[in-house]
């Protein structure tokens, strides 16, 4: 990297690097201060209703399941990525989703 001491990773990058998981559109953590993939308008949700969390009989019961990054398939122009899991920092492609899912499943 130009300007780096060690020609290496500089402390940033590496931060970055850390939060980025595969299936993301760009660097985690590079969005907005405290948001998360399940806020963005490109972490998309499941045709049903039923299978936006997983089941009662799943160990994370009443989470959200990991959904693909739509700006991932179109940048990437594909769409076998993997998933991506809700709590993951946002990157710098976030747009803000006027109506986010709730992090775990509503009682009722």
């Amino acid at each position: 990297m130009i300007g780096s001491d060690n020609l290496t990773d500089s402390v940033p990058h590496k931060a970055m690097r850390r939060l980025t998981v595969a299936g993301m559109a760009s660097w985690g953590g590079d969005g907005p201060a405290g948001t998360t993939c399940r806020e963005c308008l490109f972490w998309t949700r499941p045709l049903y209703r039923s299978e936006q969390y997983f089941a009662r009989s799943h160990e994370k019961s009443g989470t959200l399941r990991p959904q693909k990054c739509q700006k991932a398939c179109a940048l990437l122009n594909r769409s076998d990525i993997p998933k991506v899991d809700h709590a993951q920092p946002s990157c710098k492609f976030f747009q803000l989703n006027p109506e986010p899912p709730a992090p775990e499943r509503p009682k009722g």
